[in-house]
């Protein structure tokens, strides 16, 4: 399992933070989890579960140093993530 500190996230500006954990209740729900995480090749899948609720994903990851970087999508209003704008 990957378990990830909802509350370390930062994007660098404050009122941007504040409104992002507003969005994923980080005070009701500090984690988010990927289980049953499988790749090769720099392909993988798993299931994520933020707010409670879970959803299978896809998409790309590397190894770079000691970190791991990966990229999917999600359906945020299945994970009952609304109002998400970006300007």
């Amino acid at each position: 399992n990957i378990i990830v500190d909802l509350n370390s996230l930062s994007t660098g500006i404050s009122l941007r933070d504040k409104h992002l954990k507003d969005r994923l209740s980080v005070n009701t729900y500090p984690e988010a989890v990927l289980t049953k995480a499988s790749g090769r090749s720099g392909k993988g899948k798993g299931i994520i579960e933020i707010k409670g609720k879970k959803q299978q994903v896809a998409g790309t990851y590397k190894i770079v140093g000691n970190k791991l970087e990966a990229e999917f999508k999600m359906n945020l209003p299945k994970l009952d993530i609304k109002d998400v704008k970006y300007m």
